[in-house]
């Protein structure tokens, strides 16, 4: 699957999100939040005939518990920004 489009590499149909993508990052509801955006518009580029935009980047995000009453949330993207 591309990672920036989300688009599958051999069925140019398919697009994957979340635990069903093969993104090279944490499968997170944060992740998918900003999938779905990509894929909607990809999937309007193909039914438009226009190619798919690289519209993902890598987006996550995680809650970590760092005592009984707080929680940091830490963000990244692809190459650990």
């Amino acid at each position: 699957m591309n990672d920036k489009t989300l688009q599958h590499n051999k069925y140019s149909n398919i697009f994957g999100l979340g635990d069903a993508g093969s993104t090279p990052n944490a499968k997170t509801a944060a992740a998918v939040r900003k999938q779905v955006p990509v894929v909607v518009d990809n999937i309007l580029n193909l039914i438009n005939s226009k190619q798919p935009a690289e519209g993902y980047d890598g987006y996550g995000s995680c809650p970590l518990t760092t005592s009984l009453s707080t929680v940091m949330l830490a963000e990244f993207s692809y190459g650990g920004k």
